[in-house]
């Protein structure tokens, strides 16, 4: 029987960057498979690029924000948009600080979600999602519409880390 595994406890069989093995296939198919795949990345950040590099974009805490069990959150799809690979990093990128740019409000919505609960960090998760230079000079130039407390919590850690 074929199948695609994902391989979680043991990745020794990968190579770098690789985060599935397939089984039980040749390697004409295997060949295949990993076209697929590319062909799939490349179909879902077009995709994202029409939907969200467009001006006056959605706002993904808007679409995702109320997501109950099983929802997506919008921190959720940004990551997945940057596995897509570098350019979708780029995007992605390019799509939050617009989106902050042009929605302040949305600021808050973010810092909400690096602030929800003291035993998980996610605000080194969310790192990755926006330069938090850029953040945090946008959260100065939008702080009389944000939330004082969640600025507060935002400062202290920034202003925290080393340089």
């Amino acid at each position: 029987m074929s199948i695609l595994e994902a391989t979680i406890d043991d990745r020794s069989g990968l190579a770098e960057g690789e985060r599935f093995r397939a089984l039980g296939f040749g390697s004409a198919e295997k060949s295949r498979i990993r076209t697929d795949i590319e062909d799939t990345k490349g179909y879902a950040k077009v995709r994202l690029g029409e939907h969200y590099l467009v001006p006056d974009a959605p706002s993904v805490f808007e679409q995702f924000g109320k997501t109950g069990m099983g929802g997506v959150a919008p921190t959720w799809l940004m990551f997945a948009w940057r596995r897509l690979g570098a350019d979708a990093e780029k995007d992605q990128e390019t799509y939050l600080r617009n989106l902050f740019l042009r929605r302040p409000k949305d600021i808050d919505e973010f810092l909400k979600m690096m602030f929800r609960v003291d035993f998980i960090d996610d605000y080194s998760a969310l790192k990755l999602l926006i330069n938090y230079k850029e953040l945090s000079d946008l959260i100065t130039r939008n702080e009389s519409f944000l939330d004082p407390t969640k600025v507060q919590e935002f400062r202290n850690r920034y202003t925290g880390e080393p340089s």
